[in-house]
């Protein structure tokens, strides 16, 4: 097994440090071999050579395995360091995993595009942090030669605008809404933050649904059990919705709508 490594500053210093080493920091870290690991952004592999090459030769020669987590499964590649690999057909399902758990520890690689995903998971504390890993050496040719990568790099990581699309929705730019009737899957055009609620002023349970076949397959991203007290035009969920994926509900007089494209999105 090759182990990379790669030199780093510490307090000043320079220390060796494993490939991928993972750190939580309360802020934004002002070093390139550091990478945002907490977006879920793409990365390029002709930046980030050491990183992308490491992850390729990893899988050589392994039989993939399957893992189901809640009612996803993930055909993934166990790499001799212990990292879980998938490959880009599998990127839905680490985000559906991502969406329904919290953690999606796996490392997404696009060989024909060459380019890859981080791991990433929520913090655990209340406090503002961002989840940084050590990826080594990288390209400053490649870096120079992408058009507007040198500036995103050495101002905030590249992932910056990212992180807006994953946690900040656009509500000045609604893509659409309105009233519409329960079991009817709506399609999401981008990347979207996606708000529901019921029109109905008695009490029922309130189901919203995504799917990625408008119903075939299907996952509930919200929930509200009836207590005979509440009321579902009260209730509303929001929940994440990815690009040309569909979203639906249960309530049966209909539900309320709203979609947000995230900032950045697709």
């Amino acid at each position: 097994m090759s182990i990379y490594k790669g030199t780093t500053l510490l307090a000043g210093n320079p220390v060796i440090v494993p490939l991928f080493t993972t750190v939580w920091q309360d802020h934004i870290l002002n070093d390139i071999s550091w990478l945002r690991a907490d977006t879920f952004s793409w990365q390029s592999g002709l930046v980030y050579t050491a990183a992308y090459q490491h992850l390729v030769s990893e899988i050589s020669g392994l039989t993939a395995q399957t893992e189901t987590i809640g009612y996803t499964t993930i055909t993934y590649y166990q790499a001799s360091d212990g990292h879980k690999i998938v490959l880009a057909d599998q990127e839905t399902n680490v985000l559906n995993v991502y969406i329904s758990t919290g953690v999606a520890w796996y490392y997404v690689l696009d060989t024909a595009n060459t380019q890859f995903k981080l791991p990433r998971r929520r913090p655990t504390s209340a406090e503002e942090v961002y989840l940084y890993m050590y990826i080594g050496q990288y390209s400053q040719t490649a870096i120079q030669q992408t058009a507007g990568l040198n500036s995103s790099l050495f101002s905030n990581k590249v992932d910056i605008s990212s992180l807006s699309a994953l946690c900040m929705p656009d509500y000045e730019s609604c893509i659409a809404g309105g009233l519409i009737g329960a079991g009817i899957w709506i399609q999401a055009p981008k990347d979207s933050q996606v708000v529901v609620w019921g029109t109905d002023p008695y009490t029922e349970d309130f189901k919203a649904l995504v799917s990625p076949d408008s119903g075939q397959t299907q996952y509930q991203v919200g929930y509200r059990y009836d207590d005979q007290n509440g009321y579902t035009e009260g209730t509303s969920f929001c929940f994440l919705v990815p690009k040309n994926w569909y979203f639906t509900s249960n309530v049966e007089q209909g539900f309320h709508y709203r979609i947000y494209p995230l900032r950045g999105a697709n």
